[in-house]
């Protein structure tokens, strides 16, 4: 979050933020504190307010400061939806000020400005709890090879279960790594899944690492026994593959697909509801190829894709916004873009009338919230409404 915090933020300062860039700096401000990246911004608007001259009238400056200090400490009057920022703590309420300076009226606004009712079905209700749906996190479950299930994200930190040799550790990070004591003559297999709206890593036995993106899943041997390393994947997973070339790293991709590498990193997206399986290699070689030998297989590049038997070249940047904490909305239908937020904030999009003919661009941190979103995408010209855990999708009349 802090990271594209900071860009939203230059680009405000800049005024070349686009509208919905603007909507979620605002969005993400709101909900920022010291621990996230907002304080390194105070104190740099500080410093700029302390060296820009003009900017405001000496009575603009003290009436905008007070009105933010106050505003920022004073609780909400009960009943009245606030949207608020989480309270600062006294010494470095002249930060806020100083933003208040550099950004204007606006940012006071956000800090303070009563929502009107909704009395139309397609506005968000603050009071409503079930329209502030939360964006996913770090959550998972691990089935041993007995079948036992266990929830990583609510899972202590340590030694979780053994397999064989091999010890299931969750380290302080969050992170799952296979401890192995000795070689295994058996291959025992787990599987981890993420929900939607989860996401997580992994270590394996080889020292590969693994990122899964939200409804997916990774079947993997607790030791790698045989002459290559093999794992089975579902949706999206990112990999940085342990080097040795005794033993090829095999990914089969539902059935359908074979990625072969041996030491690379690359991106696979294999959801079955979404356009088709992509293969990205980020660095180093992978050789394609199909389970059912229907295609010839194929060697790619950094930097190139294989999607329905041919070979592209796409922006690393764009394949691996999910890991990055990004929603890419570049050059991507609004179909495409809405199953990707369909999984990260478990919710179903229904659409009324035909699907929006929309090309959409920009990008937004993961980390905001879905109400926040949504009034992103109404820049774009659509209508929502949220139903629970459905949100309705038409064009504007």
């Amino acid at each position: 979050m802090q990271e594209r915090l900071i860009y939203l933020y230059e680009r405000w300062l800049a005024k070349t933020a686009s509208e919905p860039e603007r909507q979620e700096f605002m969005a993400l401000l709101e909900n920022a504190g010291p621990e996230n990246g907002l304080a390194p911004l105070m104190k740099d608007a500080w410093q700029k307010a302390k060296e820009e001259e003009g900017l405001f009238t000496d009575e603009q400056k003290i009436n905008l400061a007070n009105t933010v200090i106050a505003k920022a400490a004073k609780p909400a009057e009960s009943g009245t939806p606030v949207r608020r920022m989480q309270s600062f703590p006294r010494k470095w309420l002249r930060y806020a000020a100083a933003v208040a300076l550099l950004l204007g009226v606006a940012f006071v606004y956000y800090l303070a400005v009563d929502k009107q009712p909704a009395t139309d079905p397609r506005n968000l209700s603050d009071n409503n709890p079930n329209n502030n749906i939360q964006p996913g996190g770090d959550r998972a479950v691990l089935t041993l090879a007995d079948g036992t299930e266990i929830v990583l994200d609510s899972a202590s930190n340590g030694t979780l279960a053994k397999q064989g040799n091999a010890r299931v550790v969750k380290l302080a990070n969050g992170q799952i790594a296979y401890d192995l004591a000795g070689k295994s003559q058996t291959e025992m297999l787990n599987t981890m899944r993420t929900p939607k709206g989860g996401l997580y890593q992994l270590t394996l036995p080889d020292g590969s690492r693994v990122w899964l993106n939200a409804a997916s899943s990774i079947t993997f041997p607790v030791a790698f026994i045989g002459k290559e390393r093999k794992v089975k994947i579902t949706g999206e997973a990112y990999f940085e593959v342990a080097r040795n070339q005794s033993k090829p790293f095999l990914v089969d991709i539902d059935g359908e697909s074979l990625v072969e590498v041996l030491g690379t990193s690359f991106n696979i997206n294999a959801y079955r509801d979404d356009v088709g399986i992509r293969s990205t290699l980020i660095s180093g070689s992978i050789k394609v190829s199909s389970e059912n030998k229907k295609m010839d297989p194929a060697i790619l590049r950094p930097g190139q894709t294989f999607m329905d038997g041919k070979i592209a070249s796409l922006d690393i940047a764009h394949v691996l916004a999910w890991k990055n904490g990004i929603l890419d909305f570049t050059g991507r239908s609004l179909q495409s873009i809405m199953k990707d937020i369909e999984r990260w904030y478990d919710i179903d999009v229904e659409y009324k009338g035909a699907i929006p003919d929309l090309k959409l661009k920009g990008e937004m941190d993961r980390g905001v919230r879905l109400d926040d979103l949504i009034r992103i995408l109404e820049q774009y010209g659509l209508q929502t409404q949220l139903e629970g855990r459905k949100l309705i999708i038409a064009e504007k009349k």
